[in-house]
């Protein structure tokens, strides 16, 4: 009876463990557990960590879970800029871009002239209701002096659990005077369409900030209030986007685009296609001109909406080279909370043409100095809150045209008049 249950138990291990092993067999990346290189290099990692373990002279640095964050990062450090390993607060911060979605007080930072500055508020916001304004310098959060912090510092102190308060206290220029406020963090879903306008002459603007989960959904939303408002032509601005969800940018290309139209394409490592991101569902109308403005801090998702819709012929491209980034990350999540970039594939836009290392050209080049191009984003960020002469008052230059802008406007005027001359 002994020997029966001893062979019954055998097979229920030979079963489980043949299992196993097709289980593993089939995802050819696990299959490199059954290389005697990889346990090689295993095994050698291993001696190493556990000499610095033992011998480094600062013990603190040198237990084994700071040495395994360490290894990973640099690992992947090396492999090239974009992929990158990411601890729990990392994958955090990654996540809040991509979800447009946090918990906290619902304002833009940035840093200018040595101070956190409020740079924007959404709506509906907490710190919005409470009075809070952009060009606000944040001096104090909690009772603690916040004026040295860095931006990644103050946005780790603003954000927390929802419903918790916060007291913040400010230095604001225009009066001279320091105010405090105290209210309650709340869950924010910030947009990432924003600064929606139609102008007298008919043309429509609007900004994507970075393409998150709702980006295609509030760029159709967008798009319906301009033409319903009488839009005769739009300019889609895109300076400084440094992409995000593929998906949400082949939903914006797909505004102005038949369905089934090829946006990108996707080559992994031997050059074979991965994937073809074609449009999908109903699209609009379009019989107005489209202008899209770049810069070089345009990036990968944007690049591939402005790419597209040139190769296309579908907008005109106004601005700056734009970055270059024409590779694919792909992210893993983990269960103790970290992350992982690795790029994966590389994209091409539809004539062929990669974007990686090289950007997308605009067909009109509107060049802007640095300074101009700080001007310029301050002037973006605080204008709507201070009028002419408070903000030369705050930041020591007067407000000056948007030449970019500007220049996309006088093209659209062109194409309009043409337009009208050939009808």
């Amino acid at each position: 009876m002994f020997r029966h249950k001893r062979q019954w138990i055998m097979y229920l291990l030979v079963f489980f463990g043949t299992g196993l092993f097709v289980l593993v067999w089939l995802q050819p990346h696990q299959r490199d557990l059954f290389t005697p290189g990889f346990w090689r290099n295993i095994i050698h990692v291993g001696r190493v960590m556990l000499l610095v373990n033992h011998d480094y002279v600062e013990s603190d640095k040198a237990d084994y879970d700071a040495l395994s964050e360490t290894s990973l990062k640099q690992m992947l450090h090396g492999l090239d800029e974009y992929s990158g390993y990411m601890d729990r607060d990392d994958y955090a911060e990654f996540s809040v871009q991509t979800d447009q979605h946090y918990a906290g007080i619902g304002a833009e930072v940035e840093r200018i002239d040595g101070r956190v500055t409020i740079a924007g508020l959404f709506d509906h916001s907490p710190a919005l209701a409470a009075g809070v304004r952009a060009g606000d310098e944040i001096v104090r959060v909690d009772g603690d002096d916040a004026t040295g912090w860095t931006v990644t510092e103050m946005v780790e102190h603003l954000r927390g659990p929802a419903g918790e308060r916060v007291e913040l206290g400010v230095y604001r220029p225009s009066e001279g005077q320091e105010r405090v406020f105290t209210f309650a963090r709340q869950a924010i879903d910030f947009p990432s369409v924003r600064d929606i306008q139609l102008g007298p002459d008919g043309v429509g603007s609007l900004r994507i900030a970075s393409f998150g989960r709702n980006t295609g959904a509030e760029f159709r939303a967008a798009l319906d209030t301009l033409e319903a408002a009488g839009m005769r032509a739009l300019i889609l601005d895109l300076r400084g986007n440094p992409g995000g969800l593929l998906p949400e940018a082949i939903k914006v290309a797909g505004e102005f685009l038949p369905p089934h139209t090829l946006v990108v394409t996707t080559r992994g490592r031997d050059g074979t296609v991965i994937n073809e991101e074609r449009t999908a569902g109903t699209p609009r109308r379009v019989d107005y001109p489209v202008a899209v403005l770049i810069d070089g801090s345009s990036a990968s998702a944007s690049e591939i909406v402005s790419g597209a819709l040139q190769d296309l012929g579908k907008a005109v491209v106004i601005g700056e080279t734009s970055y270059g980034k024409g590779s694919v990350q792909r992210v893993y999540a983990f269960a103790n909370g970290d992350g992982l970039r690795l790029t994966s594939a590389m994209y091409y836009l539809p004539s062929g043409r990669t974007i990686h290392k090289t950007g997308v050209e605009p067909d009109i080049t509107v060049a802007v100095s640095s300074q101009e191009a700080l001007e310029l984003r301050l002037q973006h960020s605080h204008q709507r809150a201070l009028d002419p002469a408070a903000f030369e008052a705050r930041f020591g230059f007067a407000p000056a045209p948007d030449r970019p802008f500007e220049r996309a406007r006088e093209v659209l005027h062109g194409v309009l008049a043409w337009e009208g001359e050939s009808s």
